[in-house]
């Protein structure tokens, strides 16, 4: 018998704002082969955006936004040219007194972004405002921007050749030494930075003659936005040191001959946290078991020396040169998924992917040449679409149970 408890509702409200503003990015119309990354900011004051105001926001291929340091929103949703999705957020509460920055990551893949999403141009699209003035802020020259090559000027393919299919992000090679330290928080100071090239007009869908001079057609999401939620992981499967066959710094991975150490590691996920330090110089590295196949985002703070390279290596299963077996047999082999490097710049930083992963297992490498390196914390967000369970099934026949 199957029984509801509310009515449920399918749709999700659609967002029918009149677009404005442009397209802004540090030059024209790029359509580079390879990664290029733009930070860029806006100061404004919050009276400028009247009672309830919202952000709606873009970008080609992906975007993570941030107001007065804080994460505020990842996307686009994906779609289409003609259907190009913005995200529409409340601002209400979020905004402080007085002078406030939204501040912006976007990275153009080029060619080698996700083959389940499409994409034209680099650019960034943005409007803040309330009802009675949803443009009231518009990307436009009076933004900032910031070339960085903090990013790999490739993407590391994902264990795939180029010509075949892949539905995951790129894998990412981040030099945090690179990035400009601070510069989401009010009082990082832009002043070196470039005013932003608005190189084409934003339109709606339909909005003018029925294409665009881009081909980005904008439309508010047509789903709610993906959920976040903290999950812990299950336990430590592996831990100890890689024997390396050359110089990590030389090659996109670190590969080489696992020695397992004996008993477990401490438990830097818990809370409250045990930190594992690494005191020997050299590459150790650690398999977090979850516990299940998860989609999420993996926080790790780490306090190391200037230089050291950290991997996150994912895999749904256990496997020997890619032969899987019994998924979470130790027996059966290690990590050997796709993964992401990080370059630390010493001292204590969060090391997080821009985009989300997928994963049962979890190899943090760490290749640290000088001094004791720490992993503080790690922290795991669960992300995927807010399912809410708005029925049950009942049956007599145990084939049903579960």
């Amino acid at each position: 018998m199957s029984t509801h408890a509310d009515v449920v509702t399918l749709t999700y409200p659609l967002d029918t704002v009149t677009v404005a503003g442009h397209w802004i990015w540090d030059c024209p119309r790029d359509v580079s082969d390879g990664l290029a990354t733009c930070l860029f900011r806006r100061a404004f004051d919050a009276s400028e955006l009247g009672a309830s105001p919202k952000l709606r926001i873009s970008a080609d291929s992906r975007y993570r936004a941030y107001l007065n340091g804080r994460l505020i929103s990842r996307g686009p949703c994906r779609g289409t040219p003609e259907h190009y999705h913005f995200e529409t957020i409340d601002l209400t509460g979020l905004l402080r007194q007085g002078r406030n920055v939204l501040a912006v990551e976007v990275r153009w893949y080029g060619k080698h972004f996700a083959q389940a999403e499409v994409h034209a141009v680099a650019g960034l699209w943005a409007m803040l405002g309330d009802a009675s003035r949803p443009g009231a802020i518009v990307t436009d020259e009076a933004w900032k921007v910031l070339r960085t090559d903090a990013c790999a000027s490739d993407p590391i393919p994902a264990m795939r050749p180029l010509n075949s299919y892949c539905a995951v992000d790129p894998c990412e090679d981040v030099d945090l030494r690179r990035l400009p330290s601070g510069w989401t928080e009010v009082d990082f100071d832009d002043a070196s930075w470039t005013p932003a090239v608005a190189f084409t007009e934003a339109y709606g869908r339909y909005q003018q003659l029925k294409h665009t001079h881009w081909f980005h057609e904008l439309i508010g999401r047509s789903v709610p936005m993906m959920e976040e939620m903290p999950i812990a992981p299950a336990g430590c499967l592996e831990q100890g040191r890689i024997t390396l066959g050359s110089d990590p710094r030389q090659v996109r991975s670190i590969e080489g001959e696992l020695h397992p150490a004996a008993g477990g590691a401490a438990a830097f996920w818990a809370d409250p946290a045990e930190p594992l330090t690494f005191a020997e110089p050299g590459t150790h590295y650690v398999i977090v078991n979850m516990g299940a196949l998860v989609t999420g985002y993996p926080h790790l703070t780490v306090d190391a020396p200037d230089g050291t390279l950290v991997e996150y290596r994912y895999s749904e299963a256990l496997s020997r040169n890619l032969v899987k077996a019994v998924r979470d047999d130790p027996a059966a082999g290690t990590v050997e998924g796709y993964f992401d490097l990080f370059t630390c710049p010493g001292g204590g930083v969060v090391l997080a992917p821009f985009v989300w992963r997928t994963f049962r297992f979890l190899r943090i490498a760490v290749h640290h040449p000088d001094g004791p390196a720490t992993l503080k914390k790690l922290a795991v967000d669960f992300t995927a679409y807010p399912f809410r369970q708005a029925a049950t099934f009942e049956s007599p026949d145990p084939l049903h149970k579960p």
